[in-house]
């Protein structure tokens, strides 16, 4: 009898395999494990939204963060007008500076 896997262990296989096989790196956060070209895929028929993380997730801000996308803004004081501040330090004009963006 075969028997379909739960999307979660998907996202658990993963991230195993990025722990094992992932390259160090620093970034702006500190120091990550990453893992270039992992993907899941998932079905959204049945009106679900898969939320797998291994972070506290802010359903609000990252509703409002998806809304914004789908609208094509690109205006990062949108979302900071409706409290979100996800894209505060990479909108700054330090960091696009740095990024050569003018």
């Amino acid at each position: 009898m075969s028997r379909l896997k739960h999307p979660e262990s998907h996202y658990l296989d993963l991230v195993k395999h990025t722990l094992l096989f992932g390259s160090n790196e620093t970034r702006r956060n500190g120091k990550v494990k990453t893992h270039i070209g992992g993907a899941l895929r998932f079905d959204l028929n049945n009106n679900v939204m898969p939320i797998l993380t291994t972070k506290k997730l802010a359903w609000k801000s990252c509703l409002k963060e998806l809304l914004w996308f789908i609208n094509g803004d690109t205006n990062n004081n949108t979302l900071v007008n409706q409290g979100v501040k996800i894209w505060n330090k990479n909108a700054s004009k330090e960091f696009l500076k740095i990024l050569g963006v003018k």
